[in-house]
């Protein structure tokens, strides 16, 4: 006999703060020093629908149903865009000595974070952009 599945969510409240932390790492090494970039993207619904800031209207039709895999792609055509044209970042953070930062009291939303290339030693870490 056929079932009925219901997958939910729980609502947000788009006019809530939060925070955004990043840690940094190589295996279990804390890479300090790391820049990231930090773009707002969209603003959200409470039923978790996306409305593009301006610096990323052309993405508007982008943003609301994606996998893992498109939202990757996404990040990286973002990441290029940004650069390429310039776009105000939200922040530019730096890791600590534990490979972290955190912003808080931010608006609830999306957001794209870019690493920005770290050479420590010889070595070069790149964080994908998310």
């Amino acid at each position: 006999m056929p079932i009925g599945a219901y997958a939910g969510y729980t609502p947000i409240d788009p006019s809530a703060k939060g925070s955004l932390t990043i840690e940094y790492k190589y295996e279990s090494m804390p890479i300090s020093g790391a820049h990231f970039q930090i773009y707002y993207v969209a603003s959200v619904s409470s039923d978790v629908r996306f409305t593009a800031d301006p610096q990323f209207i052309k993405y508007k039709d982008c943003l609301d149903n994606n996998t893992v895999d498109s939202w990757r792609g996404l990040a990286y055509a973002m990441k290029g865009d940004a650069q390429a044209d310039k776009l105000t970042m939200f922040a530019d953070e730096v890791t600590n000595a534990d490979g972290r930062f955190t912003l808080s009291g931010i608006n609830t939303g999306l957001y794209l974070v870019v690493g920005v290339r770290r050479t420590i030693d010889g070595y070069t870490y790149i964080a994908e952009p998310t």
